[in-house]
């Protein structure tokens, strides 16, 4: 739960910072407007919703490309602070 609240702290940040940038409602990927629509329900939106959609599908075949490996990952390759 503290991973999803920081997360969502740095978008906020992110966000105000585009704001002050001027370029806060437009998608950081291809440049595009974001719909308002969007923005209303998710203010720190940083991708139209093609680019976002584009995004999760691309994610979504390097899960099922990777499915499996999780045996071929070494400890020192986690990052894991002790």
């Amino acid at each position: 739960m503290r991973e999803k609240g920081a997360a969502l702290y740095r978008s906020i940040r992110a966000a105000l910072e585009r704001i002050e940038n001027q370029t806060y409602g437009y998608c950081t990927s291809c440049g595009c407007y974001i719909n308002r629509k969007r923005l209303d329900a998710l203010p720190w939106a940083e991708l139209c919703l093609d680019c976002q959609e584009a995004n999760e599908s691309q994610r979504d075949e390097l899960k099922s490309d990777s499915a499996g490996c999780e045996s071929k990952v070494f400890e020192e390759d986690l990052h894991v602070s002790r």
